[in-house]
């Protein structure tokens, strides 16, 4: 019995270490994805300025979408590692390898043909840019929806597998103990001795063994919650505001490329920031999809921080709640503070950032509308600081850097997790050992007084 108990003991932990690894890679797939996605705007981005630098195009740009096309490579293949829906991810790339291998030869015309000063170089910008809109983009997310599904579905039933776990090893426990108090009050009143010290032994080592276990689970079960709905919730969050950044600097820029599809891309533009951040006039009209976004601001963003900080410094979860008016993946960030200040402060510095971006952007609309086209262009492609390649650089910056913060927390609870079932797998065994030996310790004066009585 004593072996089953340990044994049932290791089956639970170890289960319970495989669902962390189950979740973890897909956590890992999502990232990719998302990675994935907002690097195939940014890819594009840097064709458009390869584009608007007009004839001869610019190398700056070329080797910076070279770089980035090599990343979405890099991307594609992490999409795989460990993801918990295989099948479904390999129809979703098996979709958007074609785009881009098509993306990849119209890249090339309108380089050809951006150099050579024809006007049809816009043309195939254009057609190329729908790919990723169209397909590659869509391929990308596909995955990212896919895995995390498998993920929400994997987390709720490893929350119920470890309180099931507990729970069979308290009644494997108590079963075991039950079983020893009975040896130990049968040797009391054979041999007229109170304890017997070998299953008093083996008894406190099956309840600890027992108690470490119990609580290896509720330890990986709150790690998990920490993982899955905490730094993670978070981190996707943010990596999908990039996503849809990336699209609207990429729209930016096709906003000046093609003057005559210039509102297209202004609206595009605009849902792309929408769904980043918005700000609505009231809680209701949050609920309305037609309900502009207020002008971003930095009174807007000190609001932001006033409801959630509530004039205290804190170290968990924000101690206010943010209005319902703000809707957009950064403000699921916002809601979803769980490293105190620091978070907060991070996430701050990314609306912060935004507001800087949209002001730029305007400035290059204001200039466009006023016929200012190359000097539109310059401050939306210049990298100096007040124009558009340094303002985007900054909401890039500061999206990865909360991002960081909130994968230390995610790795600090895997590796918590992984530690305390790791420390029970690997004691189960000695356990199981120990307690058999102690029982036969323990009952070796029965055995002898049987062999006695029988010579």
């Amino acid at each position: 019995m004593a072996l089953l108990f340990a044994a049932l003991a290791y089956s639970r932990v170890d289960d319970a270490r495989r669902g962390v690894e189950a979740i973890g890679e897909a956590i890992t797939s999502i990232g990719a994805a998302d990675q994935a996605a907002s690097l195939l705007s940014g890819m594009d981005a840097h064709s458009i300025d390869n584009a608007l630098a007009g004839p001869g195009g610019s190398q700056a740009a070329r080797d910076a979408f070279l770089t980035t096309r090599a990343q979405v490579d890099q991307q594609l293949r992490g999409m795989l590692t460990g993801s918990g829906t295989g099948a479904q991810d390999d129809v979703s790339i098996a979709r958007l390898q074609p785009a881009l291998h098509e993306y990849d030869i119209r890249f090339g015309l309108h380089t050809a043909e951006t150099r050579l000063g024809f006007p049809l170089g816009a043309a195939q910008q254009r057609a190329a840019s729908d790919l990723i809109d169209t397909s590659a983009i869509p391929g990308a997310l596909a995955v990212d929806e896919a895995n995390t599904s498998f993920l929400t579905d994997e987390y709720v039933r490893r929350q119920n597998g470890a309180a099931l776990g507990q729970a069979a090893v308290v009644v494997a426990a108590l079963a075991v103990l039950a079983v020893l108090a009975f040896g130990q009050r049968f040797m009391a009143r054979t041999y007229g001795r109170l304890l017997n010290p070998p299953l008093v032994a083996g008894t406190v080592l099956v309840a600890a063994f027992a108690v470490l276990s119990v609580r290896a689970l509720g330890t990986a079960s709150g790690d998990l919650r920490d993982m899955a709905l905490g730094s993670h919730s978070s981190i996707h969050a943010l990596q999908l505001a990039r996503v849809e950044l990336e699209h609207a600097r990429r729209d930016q820029s096709l906003f000046l490329l093609e003057p005559g599809h210039g509102a297209r891309y202004d609206r595009e533009y605009s849902v792309q920031v929408r769904r980043a951040f918005c700000a609505h006039e009231s809680t209701a009209a949050a609920s309305d999809p037609n309900s502009p976004c207020q002008p971003l601001t930095a009174q807007v963003a000190q609001q932001v921080a006033v409801e959630l900080r509530r004039g205290q410094s804190f170290s968990g979860r924000a101690p206010g709640i943010l209005d319902g008016r703000y809707t957009g993946y950064l403000a699921d960030a916002l809601r979803n503070v769980t490293y105190g200040d620091r978070e907060l402060n991070a996430d701050m510095t990314v609306l912060g950032a935004l507001v800087t971006f949209e002001q730029v952007d305007r400035q290059m609309r204001d200039l466009d509308t006023s016929n200012q086209h190359a000097e539109a262009i310059a401050l939306n492609t210049g990298a100096q600081q007040g124009q558009g390649g340094w303002a985007f650089d900054q909401v890039e910056r500061s999206l990865q850097s909360t991002a960081d913060l909130n994968r230390k927390g995610y790795d600090a609870a895997l590796t918590d997790a992984s530690g305390s079932l790791d420390l029970v797998r690997a004691a189960a065994p000695v356990v199981a050992l120990l307690v058999v030996v102690l029982i036969w310790l323990g009952v070796q004066p029965t055995l002898s007084r049987y062999r006695l009585a029988a010579a």
